[in-house]
């Protein structure tokens, strides 16, 4: 009798201390928010412009779009993606 009792207690003991761990995650668990910051878009053009010697050479990859104008003697150079807008590309001097 006394060894089935002593078992009894032990069994309730450790299901006590399981019981006890697991409200400690859960409550660990549910204190702990997930954050999720939202980047901006990180889209790099990749286009060179050279001007040598009154040569203009312009190097791009195949998704960029390239515009270029002049106007009174300028000349102005436009590169983006493929759906986005046109910006200007500075000219090295």
């Amino acid at each position: 009798m006394r060894l089935q009792s002593l078992l009894q207690s032990i069994r309730r003991h450790h299901a006590r201390i399981a019981a006890r761990g697991a409200r400690i995650r859960a409550r660990r668990s549910s204190q702990t928010a997930t954050v999720v910051e939202a980047l901006e878009d990180r889209t790099l053009l990749s286009v060179i412009t050279l001007l040598v010697d009154n040569e203009l050479t312009i190097l791009a990859d195949a998704n960029d779009s390239i515009r270029v104008s002049a106007s009174g003697g300028q000349v102005l150079v436009e590169a983006g993606t493929a759906s986005g807008p046109l910006n200007p590309v500075v000219l090295p001097c």
